[in-house]
């Protein structure tokens, strides 16, 4: 996790203009949190709850969903 950590700490991450739900534990992703390159290697290293997500998107006021993945499991 330290190469990615050294790669992800180099991006120049803006803040969100659209909410979103983390796939790690389905919670709405605070402003900002997902600027920091901790937050990415904790999101890469730990299993996807995609449910979680799904439940927190469908909870709010959120009319449109785009999961994204590495793989075309999910394309």
């Amino acid at each position: 996790s330290a190469p990615f950590a050294a790669v992800a700490a180099q991006l120049d991450a803006h803040p969100a203009r659209l909410p979103f739900a983390s796939s790690v534990d389905g919670s709405l992703i605070a402003a900002g949190e997902w600027l920091s390159a901790d937050y990415w290697v904790r999101h890469v290293e730990a299993p996807v709850d995609f449910a979680a997500a799904w439940r927190t998107v469908c909870a709010h006021p959120i009319t449109h969903a785009l999961e994204i993945g590495a793989g075309p499991v999910l394309t």
